[in-house]
């Protein structure tokens, strides 16, 4: 399900921002970004959910030995994907966001594109600061 679903979409559009850059519209890259977005979402969820059920398998039974699914929708949302997607989620997108932001800085140390790199550091510090947990203040 994977490959179907994910690793087809992300292919696809990342050869359209790769190869695409000053041959398509600019609609046509923002659109393509946001599918690659897409299916890395959608590749980590079926990684998740893989490495989730062989942690604690639900919804199949065994039938001469081997394992059969009798429940889809519980082998895909077994008990530990609820807790290990959005913290590999969550985890991803704050590593992204100071990968941007490095980037960022490194472009406003140079002098180059100040509005572009003020805009990304901007953002990327807001969604860190988002996402990052918080400690527990002391009562």
């Amino acid at each position: 399900m994977e490959v179907v679903t994910a690793f087809f979409v992300e292919v696809g559009f990342i050869g359209v921002l790769l190869y695409g850059d000053g041959r398509v519209h600019k609609g046509t890259t923002f659109l393509s970004s946001v599918m690659v977005s897409v299916g890395t979402v959608l590749s980590s969820t079926w990684i998740i959910a893989a490495n989730s059920w062989m942690q604690t398998p639900a919804g199949f039974k065994v039938v001469h030995g081997q394992f059969e699914p009798t429940d889809r929708m519980r082998v895909i949302f077994n008990p530990s994907f609820i807790w290990r997607w959005p913290h590999m989620l969550a985890a991803v997108l704050i590593s992204a966001s100071f990968y941007v932001a490095g980037i960022s800085a490194w472009y406003l140390v140079k002098g180059r594109a100040k509005g572009l790199a003020r805009r990304s550091m901007s953002i990327a510090l807001g969604i860190a600061a988002l996402l990052m947990p918080r400690p527990a203040l002391p009562r």
